[in-house]
């Protein structure tokens, strides 16, 4: 009985947090879209890119947290990604643990390989740990694109051959981006 009302409770709560999200988007964000649609929706992009999921959902962020993640803020704010890319190596320097990233920084719906940002070069270079790179090949008709409807199918996944950054420099961390960008684009080009 107590585990169905601890269970209870803690539906409760999440649908009180959910009808909270809803109500303040409803009339902190929709109210804006009548009167200006092309400006608003800028405006709500702008809103978009500089949050992190704990700002809509603060358990999401918690939960985040004591797992490790840490979220990086557009290019457009160097001085901040310094900081969190900082924060990163220091706690993964005294952990000694893993961490995937995203080197085009975002979702790429074009079928292309994205331009690749430095930070996790330079991560992985500062650590001197090897870069394992994997390509995940989604064929058009599964990818769900900027929306998350995917569809049903197979998505192949290559793990390629470690990379070892013992030697990289970081006057070399241009060169070697792009020369792991490479191996990717290679691999596009197989498919």
């Amino acid at each position: 009985m107590r585990l169905r009302a601890s269970i209870i409770l803690a539906y409760l709560w999440i649908m009180m947090i959910l009808l909270g999200s809803i109500v303040m988007e409803t009339f902190l964000i929709y109210p804006n879209v009548f009167d200006d649609p092309p400006r608003s929706l800028e405006v709500a992009r702008a809103f978009m890119q500089v949050r992190a999921p704990s700002d809509y959902f603060p358990p999401l962020g918690f939960i985040s947290w004591m797992m490790g993640t840490f979220f990086t803020v557009p290019q457009d704010r160097p001085a901040e990604r310094t900081r969190i890319f900082q924060r990163a190596e220091r706690i993964l320097r005294r952990t000694g643990e893993s961490v995937y990233l995203s080197p085009e920084g975002a979702r790429i719906t074009t079928g292309q390989i994205g331009h690749f940002n430095k930070g996790a070069f330079h991560l992985a270079t500062n650590l001197q740990v090897p870069i394992v790179p994997f390509f995940i090949d989604i064929p058009p008709d599964v990818d769900p694109g900027r929306g998350i409807a995917a569809h049903p199918g197979v998505i192949d996944v290559t793990v390629m051959p470690a990379i070892d950054t013992r030697a990289w420099t970081i006057d070399d961390l241009e060169q070697n981006k792009e020369r792991v960008r490479d191996l990717f684009v290679s691999m596009q080009r197989r498919r």
